[in-house]
């Protein structure tokens, strides 16, 4: 069993929540893929020897969403680009009515090295199943591991940023993932 029993508490300083966002349409080489990244969040993860007998729960506050970095586009971000994105992303997920992304498991499958963790994510004021992925980062004996997915946000309610006309779409479908050293979160 690579990660000792127990009850951990993941916070910003043991691992950070990463958002990822492509674009399409016919004016999709004007905007830039972002990577964002939450300020405030916590997951509570219980680890037991047997893994379908782990947990997780993550509480995530999108009012804390920041660009760390637009990859392509015509021109580079600026930092009046930066604030503007992040206020429509803020602004498209309702942050002022639904701050929190809530994730609860209901199973956890699979082996230490690839698992599958199924369970109810709670965005924009709307719950459905989603499904995440939990990997080793690295070699057997690293204490870092990824948990990752990917949203629909028209699953959520949320309509996808658009721009020129609908020229330039954010994708619906946004990746994140979470990258955690165990060794550094507080457990019991």
């Amino acid at each position: 069993m690579p990660i000792p029993p127990g009850d951990y508490e993941l916070l910003p300083e043991h691992a950070t929540l990463t958002v990822f966002t492509g674009r399409e349409g016919m004016a999709a080489s004007v905007g830039h893929d972002l990577t964002l990244e939450v300020g405030h969040w916590t997951a509570a993860v219980h680890i037991d020897e047997d893994l379908a007998a782990c947990t997780l729960a993550v509480t995530a506050d999108l009012s804390t969403l920041e660009v760390v970095e637009g990859i392509g586009g015509a021109m580079p971000l600026t930092s009046d680009n930066i604030a503007d994105i992040e206020k429509n992303a803020r602004k498209a997920l309702a942050v002022d009515r639904h701050p929190a992304l809530i994730f609860t498991s209901t199973s956890v499958t699979g082996t230490w090295d690839a698992a599958t963790i199924r369970g109810e994510l709670t965005l924009h004021g709307q719950t459905a199943p989603q499904d995440l992925t939990l990997n080793r980062v690295g070699q057997v004996g690293d204490d870092q591991w990824r948990v990752s997915g990917e949203v629909v946000q028209s699953r959520f309610g949320i309509k996808p940023f658009t721009a020129f006309l609908g020229a330039l779409k954010v994708k619906d479908e946004v990746r994140f993932e979470v990258v955690a050293a165990f060794g550094e979160a507080s457990g019991s």
